[in-house]
C-alpha cells in the first residue's frame, strides 16, 4: 500500500475525530446551560446565646437601592453591586460585595437610604 493511501485514512480519521470533540464541547456547552443558575431561599438555623433562630439566605433576600446596580440583603443589610439578573439567557452577574474605601463591605441603612461603612471595633 502506498503513503498516499495510508495518509488519506489518516485525514479521515481526523476529520472524524474533529466532529467527535466539536460533538462533546456542544453538549458540554448546551447541558451548562441548560443548569443555569436559579433563585431561591435556604433557611438556615442560626444558634446564639442559647436560642434558635431561622435566616432565610439567597438572592431572593436582595432588595434594590433606587434606580442602581446596587441591592442589599434585607437581613444583614450588606450591599451587593450587581445587575439583577441570574440567566442563562443574556449576560448576567453574581453579587457581589459592594466595598468601603476601608476595605470592608458598606451596610445600608433603610431608615435614612445612606450607605455606611462598617467599623472594626477592638475588643
Amino acid at each position: 500500500m502506498s503513503t498516499q493511501f495510508y495518509i488519506t485514512v489518516l485525514l479521515k480519521l481526523e476529520n472524524k475525530m474533529k466532529k467527535k470533540i466539536l460533538i462533546a464541547l456542544l453538549l458540554v456547552a448546551t447541558l451548562s446551560a441548560l443548569t443555569g443558575c436559579y433563585q431561591t431561599n435556604t433557611n438556615i438555623n442560626i444558634g446564639s446565646d442559647n436560642e434558635n433562630a431561622v435566616m432565610q439566605v439567597g438572592i431572593g433576600q436582595l432588595k434594590k437601592i433606587n434606580k442602581g446596580y446596587l441591592y442589599y440583603d434585607a437581613t444583614t443589610n450588606i450591599v451587593y453591586f450587581w445587575n439583577g439578573k441570574i440567566s442563562s439567557e443574556y449576560s448576567s452577574t453574581a453579587p457581589s460585595p459592594y466595598y468601603a474605601p476601608n476595605g470592608l463591605p458598606y451596610k445600608y441603612n433603610p431608615s435614612t437610604n445612606t450607605l455606611e461603612e462598617i467599623t472594626l471595633q477592638e475588643e
